[in-house]
Parts: structure tokens; C-alpha cells; sequence
């Protein structure tokens, strides 16, 4: 919700080589929470705890993520702390998922708005 955080991140998944040191630190910060979590969704898939289809939506959207060129980017640096199950499932994803534009969800959005206002 914090504006410059949210700049932060759309720039970060966009890849934007202008951002500052300060600026990458946040972002790596806030996607290396992200795939913390995402490694905690496929622990607990791996043990039966969570069903398939909340996991099928979980895989969903690390398909997504990891189409950003910027996720992508920051991969190898966070990487090395993430179990090596959750490397394998990761460096397979990236290689079934072809790259597209961090702005595709808005401008899916964007399109969806302007249908919505052409029916009215």
C-alpha cells in the first residue's frame, strides 16, 4: 500500500537497471519474503498439508511471478538460501515460462475497464 514501495516493486519486476542501490535492496528484500513464502507453500504441498487445488493457484501464480524479467533477475541472488527442492521446482518453472511485461496484469486490467465501459 506504501506508494514508493509499490514503484519500488513495479520497477523491480520490470527489471529497471536505473534503480538505485537503496531502491534493489528493497525490492530484493520484498521478493525474497515473496519466495520464502512460495517455498513454504510447496513444504507444506510436499507433506499433505495443503490440497491441490490452493496449491494449483500457488503455482499459478509462481508461474507468473517468475515470468517478470525482473523476478527472474533477482532469482540467482536469492537462490542460494532456498531449499534445494524449492531451487529445482523454481529453475524448472523459469525454463517451462516464457518472459513477459511486469504491466501485463494492469493492462489486462485496462482492457477489462474499457469493456466494462462499453457495455454500460
Amino acid at each position: 500500500a506504501d506508494p514508493s514501495v509499490a514503484a519500488v516493486y513495479l520497477r523491480g519486476l520490470s527489471a529497471d537497471g536505473t534503480l538505485t542501490e537503496v531502491e534493489f535492496t528493497r525490492y530484493r528484500a520484498l521478493m525474497h519474503s515473496w519466495f520464502l513464502g512460495m517455498a513454504e507453500i510447496v513444504w507444506l504441498h510436499e507433506r499433505g498439508v495443503l490440497d491441490e487445488d490452493r496449491f494449483a493457484g500457488s503455482m499459478e501464480a509462481l508461474r507468473g511471478y517468475l515470468s517478470f524479467p525482473g523476478c527472474r533477475a533477482v532469482w540467482p541472488i536469492i537462490k542460494p538460501v532456498m531449499p534445494v527442492t524449492f531451487q529445482g521446482l523454481v529453475e524448472k518453472t523459469i525454463a517451462g515460462t516464457q518472459e513477459r511485461s511486469a504491466h501485463a496484469a494492469f493492462e489486462t486490467w485496462q482492457s477489462a475497464v474499457e469493456d466494462a465501459g462499453a457495455r454500460s
